[in-house]
């Protein structure tokens, strides 16, 4: 990872976990944090517990200093007085703003968890904060929000962002939107009890009519998510891999192996719009989270977007957004 520098020391020895018979949280809550996020999780880790008739999960509450956290609704939340010693945390699980910053100090703790064996867990900004400080280990996998997953790629190409609602990796775990924090504690009793238990709590919280729990895999772009026509999805995916080419309207036809024609339709017919209007957008929506999640310039965006020039680029964004590229990140900025 960017910014990332591992001690060589072997890690300590550590006592038998917890874990053997239960498995336990330290929740670090950064200011803004979401509260549906936070009492998702653990109101579903305690419906297991109750369903089980057992003490199987358990958490405490951390914050940086130890002082009551801000939500993002604005109610406090206290928190246990001291954060744990880091070299025997089980779990870690951050739960932040959008955008959020870890202080130096904060990212060492959490790296020397990570370090001694601990799952490292993200909810909704923090993923992007747990980057930014370089608390990821090389080759992670993270769930984005799907506005920051071109930038995140771009910024952090050792790691594997998905813009799924939820991902377990073999040492991480990340999730999403609103409800992310119940997903990811359904996840987590799957793990632990198996899916016919983790399916029974989500009937018990008449979760499963919402709850696409044995199916939410699709990395697709999010305006794919209703459409079922494999043909239009694998010419969207091309596109995204392809912003920076810009490639012809019938090089996408000969990739799909339909004519021009068709493809028209095809965009037509499912997403009311042009194969390359929608491409343009594709390219705008990335220029878009270059702005909010880097510090290229201007120019340099333009051309990881396919724009022959800063001119053009900026005329573009404007007619999509109503303002140029460089407002548009002051404003943000503001």
């Amino acid at each position: 990872m960017l910014h990332q520098h591992f001690s060589t020391e072997a890690p300590k020895p550590r006592l038998a976990r917890r874990q053997d018979y239960a498995k336990s949280y330290s929740i670090l809550l950064a200011p803004g944090f979401s509260l549906v996020s936070l009492g998702g999780f653990t109101q579903c880790l305690h419906l297991a517990n109750t369903l089980s008739g057992k003490s199987i999960f358990d958490w405490e509450l951390h914050s940086e200093n130890g002082a009551p956290v801000r939500s993002s609704c604005g109610l406090q939340v206290g928190v246990q007085a001291r954060k744990p010693d880091p070299r025997d945390i089980d779990c870690l699980l951050v739960i932040s703003a959008r955008n959020p910053k870890i202080s130096r100090q904060l990212s060492g703790w959490i790296k020397t968890a990570t370090r001694h064996g601990c799952v490292l867990g993200a909810l909704d900004g923090a993923v992007i904060a747990l980057a930014d400080a370089g608390c990821m280990q090389h080759g992670s996998r993270w769930s984005v929000h799907w506005r920051q997953f071109s930038a995140m790629q771009e910024c952090y190409p050792d790691q594997e962002f998905r813009r799924t609602p939820f991902t377990r990796g073999k040492n991480t775990f990340s999730g999403i939107g609103a409800t992310s924090g119940v997903d990811i504690a359904l996840g987590e009793i799957q793990a632990k009890l198996g899916m016919e238990f983790a399916l029974r709590c989500a009937d018990e919280m008449n979760y499963s009519a919402q709850h696409k729990f044995q199916s939410l895999s699709s990395d697709r772009h999010p305006a794919l998510a209703s459409i079922d026509n494999e043909t239009l999805r694998d010419v969207v995916e091309e596109m995204e891999l392809a912003i920076e080419d810009t490639p012809s309207a019938e090089y996408f036809a000969q990739f799909a192996g339909i004519s021009i024609r068709q493809l028209e339709r095809l965009f037509q017919q499912h997403l009311n719009q042009s194969p390359m209007r929608f491409f343009l957008s594709l390219r705008l929506d990335h220029a878009r989270g270059l702005l909010l999640q880097t510090n290229l310039s201007v120019a340099e965006i333009a051309i990881c977007c396919g724009f022959g020039s800063s001119t053009h680029f900026n005329k573009r964004f404007k007619e999509s957004f109503g303002v140029n590229a460089t407002r548009f990140r002051a404003e943000s900025a503001a």
